[in-house]
């Protein structure tokens, strides 16, 4: 049965497909299609890179030819014989399965977090050339995932000490970029319109630019993966804003003009400047780690501190370490925006709404745990305790200004009860004869009822006497 209630909530549109105007799409060869796959060149890279082992080393005695040629054979098999492909998946999951079950300091010992990265290509060539494989069953293959990891990311003065081995401006932008943002290595691939400053008036409150802001930089945001479904918004600190416009300058110098908004951040010169790749970008941390002494310490086959991911371990620990004015769980759900993620749970991003300006505000809380030079975090220490200051002060003089107003309300409701309490007083102080007079003016009549009047009479002489007698200014 149709739902009509879900036709009636779409919007109908005159648009009509003939079959003259249905076109027949050749399909590109299976490596081109496999590459069509993939938004991002980093990932594509990757992805390539992995398949290649797989077809040309580990399936060397499988399948012949060339590396495309390899690959429009596992795509043949896969179509012909579906079964056949399963077989050599699982079979291929076994032999990868036998070296996790190795010691971990055999060189051919394989951790099994890794074990997936092998498939996740394959599986992106066959999809894309509508090859069905049951991957389920493929998935349940594989090793229990090792996160015991004995690796842990870098401290503050790991890298302050990797800065000081730093060659020129770019290298110093990149260390606190990477640092002061936790983006991943693959987030690198900027350009100059996903950054913007963001000011602190002197109010206390937080601006976005442009650059003519009276106020100080409180934090820069970041665009990264602009343009992509997993784009997300990250903030540097100060001290990494600062680096990147000292590199600006240089970028302007070796460039001999100013950079354009769609001009990559990060260059390298090939014959021409272009786009700094982020295997160049990692070898320049491997360099500045290297003659610190930092990359002597290995668990099994890996150095303790990952090189890239080392950043965004110690961004992490970092932020959520640090204290926030916002209740933990919100603190944490917006810490794990800044990075990338959903939230703490898949559901936070639909039901956690969040924006710019509530990230920047919590993330500038972090400001000074994050800002790695000692000199510059004193002082942005110092600027924060300011600003803390600042805003104890303004509160203070509001909540002045309020009680105030409230002790001049006071007062005059004070003064007004005064002045009634003072004609109660006086009206209860009044003669009793005077009472009498008024009593039988408003009656109409002087003759008024002989019972009435005898009983108020009697009262009020009693009130005559009590007004006379010596102890009559005491008020009960």
């Amino acid at each position: 049965m149709i739902n009509c209630s879900f036709i009636g909530s779409l919007t109908f549109l005159h648009v009509k497909l003939t079959r003259d105007e249905i076109v027949r799409v050749e399909d590109d060869s299976p490596l081109e299609l496999f590459k069509q796959g993939i938004k991002s060149k980093e990932t594509a890279d990757k992805y390539t890179q992995v398949l290649k082992q797989v077809t040309c080393k580990i399936l060397e005695d499988v399948l012949e030819g060339t590396f495309e040629e390899r690959a429009q054979q596992m795509v043949d098999i896969g179509r012909d014989e579906p079964r056949w492909m399963r077989d050599l998946l699982l079979s291929l999951s076994r032999k990868l399965r036998e070296r996790t079950e190795l010691p971990t300091e055999h060189t051919n010992y394989l951790n099994p977090d890794s074990v997936g990265n092998y498939f996740k290509p394959i599986k992106k060539l066959l999809d894309m050339n509508d090859v069905t494989i049951p991957w389920k069953r493929i998935y349940a293959t594989y090793p229990e995932r090792d996160n015991m990891s004995e690796s842990r990311g870098w401290t503050r003065d790991e890298i302050s000490l990797m800065l000081k081995y730093a060659r020129g401006p770019l290298d110093r932008a990149l260390v606190l970029v990477l640092a002061s943002s936790g983006m991943r290595a693959g987030g690198l691939t900027l350009i100059w319109e996903d950054l913007t400053p963001i000011y602190r008036i002197n109010d206390g409150s937080l601006v976005l630019g442009p650059a003519n802001n009276d106020g100080s930089v409180a934090c820069a945001v970041l665009r990264v993966y602009r343009g992509s479904p997993e784009s997300y918004l990250a903030f540097i600190t100060p001290e990494a804003f600062d680096a990147l416009q000292v590199y600006g300058r240089t970028w302007a110098e070796l460039r001999r003009q100013p950079p354009n908004p769609k001009d990559p951040i990060f260059l390298v010169q090939r014959g021409s400047y272009g786009s700094a790749s982020t295997k160049i970008l990692r070898d320049r941390v491997v360099r500045m780690a290297t003659k610190a002494g930092l990359r002597r310490t290995k668990t099994s086959k890996r150095f303790e501190v990952p090189i890239m991911n080392g950043f965004r371990r110690f961004w992490n620990k970092t932020c959520k370490e640090a204290a926030s004015g916002d209740s933990t769980l919100a603190s944490l759900i917006k810490k794990e925006y800044m990075m990338g993620h959903r939230g703490l749970v898949s559901l936070d991003q639909n039901y956690f709404k969040t924006n710019l300006m509530e990230l920047a505000i919590e993330y500038t809380k972090v400001v000074p745990d994050l800002t790695i030079e000692e000199t510059e975090r004193l002082r942005q220490s110092n600027h924060m305790m300011a600003s803390n200051v600042q805003k104890l002060e303004s509160e203070m003089d509001r909540t002045l200004e309020r009680l105030s107003r409230d002790v001049a309300d006071m007062r005059r409701e004070r003064d007004s009860m005064r002045q009634e309490i003072s004609t109660l007083r006086k009206q209860q102080e009044m003669p009793a004869t005077e009472l009498l007079d008024l009593l039988k003016r408003y009656s109409g009549s002087d003759d008024a009822s002989g019972d009435v009047l005898g009983s108020l009479t009697g009262l009020i002489r009693q009130l005559v006497v009590a007004q006379s007698s010596p102890n009559a200014g005491c008020k009960t």
